[in-house]
């Protein structure tokens, strides 16, 4: 089956434009094989195990269309395609109802001679996506704000220096009237039928700013930590519970959070444990790469997490629900523990 995606976004480029034509979705997974020499078939390790995805590129020929723009900003518009396409960022697409983004670095771009028009530019870019997999965006720490072509590029501060002025003084400056602040309501969950539903030019902007998410929601709701698993402390022992990953693959990319002491901290996901050894004054944060946080920003020596034999390091969360069992050891004040999964499809 055939799946559409709609391409919205790279770094700040909005695609206003239209995409003349894009890559199918193609995905390759690292599968190491052998042929059997005495039986048919191949001997594939991986054959009862998720295999690994590989990276990939896709290409996107786009069409910007000039004529909405005053003359003198022209320039400076194509200007700042040339250098978002310069650099990497995330590049944004709509499939279904979800908006996905992908770390995207772009390998070439080109300016075709066929079908130019005056007031068009035409050009090639070839993406290669270093992951190889596309992350269903955060809907709290994604902003989309209302986009208008020509407001956004008078507030650029590009320049046509005069030659016969040679001091930096001389340089007229002006203050950026794009950095409005982002509210809650500016938010993906308070906006997202504006990104689904529009069909044609795309008229907002996306961003991605979790220091803004971090202001507008803590404090007003406990989900920005994530899904929440809680306990009574006066009746249970161990948190346990079970969360729930969007994503279409498994994913180890996390941020578990613990509100509260601990000591000789024990998490079980899936079956698999690992132990933070010691007493943590809290709340204790872990990530997928290791690192463990406890109280403010007390960094935690990595020897202090053990991994009983049989088990492996970190977590791996599969789609859908997945069990948690979290004994902290600790009789009258933990709580709850937060979840923070990165949901991942290709």
């Amino acid at each position: 089956m055939k799946r559409y995606r709609k391409y919205v976004q790279f770094n700040d480029l909005v695609f206003y434009s239209y995409i003349t034509n894009s890559d199918d979705v193609k995905v390759d997974f690292d599968i190491v094989k052998k042929s059997y020499t005495f039986k048919n078939g191949d001997y594939a390790p991986l054959k009862n195990r998720t295999p690994r995805i590989q990276s990939t590129t896709v290409g996107i020929t786009m069409e910007f269309n000039f004529k909405q723009i005053a003359c003198d900003l022209r320039s400076f518009y194509r200007r700042f395609i040339v250098e978002q396409l310069s650099k990497a960022g995330k590049l944004w697409s709509v499939q279904g109802d979800d908006l996905l983004w992908a770390y995207a670095v772009p390998e070439s771009y080109s300016e075709p001679t066929r079908n130019l028009y005056k007031n068009t530019l035409e050009v090639d870019v070839q993406f290669y996506l270093p992951e190889g997999v596309w992350h269903k965006a955060d809907k709290q720490k994604t902003f989309v704000i209302d986009f208008d072509i020509c407001e956004f590029l008078r507030c650029l501060d590009y320049q046509k220096l005069n030659p016969c002025c040679d001091c930096a003084s001389c340089i007229d400056t002006h203050d950026c009237c794009c950095c409005d602040e982002l509210t809650k309501e500016d938010a993906l969950c308070d906006r997202v039928l504006d990104v689904y539903d529009n069909n044609c030019v795309p008229n907002v902007m996306i961003k991605y700013d979790c220091l803004a998410a971090e202001r507008i929601f803590t404090g007003i709701s406990n989900e920005y930590l994530g899904q929440r698993i809680c306990r009574d402390p006066l009746e249970d022992e161990i948190i346990s519970g079970q969360v729930y990953v969007e994503g279409d693959i498994p994913t180890q990319n996390y941020k578990i959070i613990l509100n509260g002491p601990g000591e000789n901290v024990r998490i079980t996901i899936n079956g698999n444990t690992n132990i933070l050894s010691g007493e943590y004054e809290g709340p204790i944060i872990i990530d997928s790469s290791g690192n463990i946080i406890d109280g403010c920003d007390e960094k935690i020596n990595i020897d202090r997490y053990v991994i009983p034999d049989g088990n492996t390091f970190g977590f791996t969360f599969y789609p859908g629900w997945n069990s948690v069992i979290i004994e902290p050891n600790e009789c009258c004040t933990m709580q709850c523990a937060y979840f923070q999964i990165d949901n991942l499809t290709v």
